[in-house]
């Protein structure tokens, strides 16, 4: 049967380590879904007011995006987190900076 479930939105580029702010593109495989998003705080659950996505989205270090895609008559997609961390752009070799 056809799927029920709308697909996970996709971050481009994905959660990661970052020396500074990243411009995120949201994407969904689902023709004619809309995808939601809201930042915040890492360690922080969605919760409250979703925005619509339109074009791509400024997320600073630090913070975590969340993004799911609707559809009309379709079961919501999963909730997607992406972490943004904060990477030393002056340390090297010995991992990541705490």
């Amino acid at each position: 049967g056809s799927p029920t479930i709308v697909a996970n939105p996709v971050a481009s580029p994905r959660g990661g380590y970052y020396a500074g702010t990243q411009s995120v593109t949201l994407t969904c495989s689902t023709a004619g879904s809309t995808i939601e998003y809201q930042i915040q705080n890492l360690g922080v659950a969605a919760g409250g007011t979703w925005t619509t996505y339109s074009s791509p989205v400024s997320v600073q270090v630090g913070k975590s995006l969340y993004a799911r895609a609707t559809k009309a008559g379709m079961t919501t997609s999963a909730v997607v987190r992406n972490d943004y961390r904060f990477r030393d752009p002056d340390f090297y070799g010995g991992g990541w900076a705490p």
